[in-house]
């Protein structure tokens, strides 16, 4: 005995007969194509296989269908007239004709077109299995964003999150917030609670344009307070350097290096310098001198021990030593009497 085949009829195969595992199906209505009216139907098919008919659908829309005496309902009229050309021709050039409705569409009369119309609106088909349509079902294990706000979940779990909707019960009390001493905030003059004397003034940062080399001391020193419109005093220059010419190129120097670059210049032994920086008002103040002795802020002097001109030589002997001396012997000198030496 043969195993008879079974053989599921789908909507790929349209024309054929299927069978079922229960056996067949009985027959029952079914529509071919439900997005288009059936009256409108018959005249899109029509088209896809007659070009010239194709051509007067364009042209003459619903009144076509007047001529071959099709009736259409108001909808269908309206569709009709209200489509634009392209749209309907994408839609005829889309539209597929079974095999059976071609060869009845093909005598290109108006009661073949009636029939087909009879038998698409009263006469069942036979019943075919058809493949399940597609429904975008969400896998279980994604998450949408409304789950947060569906209304069934079940039995919910207690989260340690902040709820202000839940009842919760009592809220206990928390203590007062402390109020903390206000902490000295330091700045930067004084990162550490500290005076700093170091200039930070932004003036001294401005860049010199102007070269002074080959100028009198004086002379040099007035062009940068002109050029920089910092205020510079002097003290005891006329004395000692009124006819000192300065040597070095400042050009493109901040403030603060070019006034030390050109007291460096005249430093020596027989004349010293010091340079005391003022934030508020940006000043400089310069002070030479003769010796080591420096001028303090509030005009005391503050002597400070000179240092010898020359290094003193040392008077011991055993400075010249380097390294390990070896150890001598010591000698005693002898005694040696004449008369013992017989």
């Amino acid at each position: 005995m043969t195993e008879k085949k079974i053989r599921m009829a789908t909507s790929e195969k349209p024309d054929e007969q299927g069978h079922t595992i229960v056996g067949g199906r009985p027959q029952a209505p079914r529509s071919m194509r439900t997005d288009i009216p059936r009256g409108m139907e018959i005249l899109v098919k029509r088209a896809s296989i007659d070009p010239m008919f194709k051509a007067e659908l364009l042209a003459k829309r619903d009144k076509i269908a007047d001529e071959l005496q099709i009736p259409l309902d108001a909808s269908e009229k309206a569709m009709l007239a209200g489509i634009p050309a392209e749209h309907l021709e994408k839609m005829i050039k889309a539209t597929e004709v079974p095999p059976a409705q071609h060869s009845l569409l093909a005598k290109g009369t108006t009661a073949a077109m009636l029939a087909l119309l009879a038998q698409l609106t009263f006469a069942p088909v036979p019943g075919r299995a058809e493949n399940p349509p597609k429904v975008n079902v969400r896998p279980a294990t994604t998450r949408s964003e409304n789950d947060d706000y569906a209304v069934v979940k079940g039995i919910r779990p207690d989260f340690d999150v902040d709820d202000h909707l839940a009842d919760r019960g009592a809220r206990p009390d928390f203590p007062a917030p402390v109020i903390k001493p206000d902490e000295p905030v330091y700045t930067d003059e004084d990162p550490d609670g500290i005076e700093s004397d170091e200039p930070t003034a932004p003036e001294f940062a401005r860049v010199v344009n102007l070269s002074v080399a080959g100028k009198k001391l004086g002379e040099a020193i007035k062009l940068l307070e002109e050029n920089t419109g910092v205020a510079i005093k002097v003290n005891g220059l006329d004395e000692r350097l009124s006819e000192y010419l300065v040597e070095s190129e400042i050009n493109g120097l901040p403030l603060k290096m070019a006034v030390e670059t050109i007291c460096l210049e005249t430093s020596s032994e027989a004349c010293e310098f010091e340079i005391l920086w003022k934030n508020q008002p940006a000043t400089v103040e310069i002070n030479f001198h003769d010796s080591l002795n420096s001028v303090s802020p509030d005009g005391t002097e503050n002597h400070i021990d000179e240092l010898p001109a020359i290094k003193p030589v040392p008077s011991d002997d055993s400075a010249i030593i380097r390294g390990i001396r070896s150890d001598f012997p010591d000698i005693a000198p002898l005694d040696i009497d004449k008369g013992d030496n017989k």
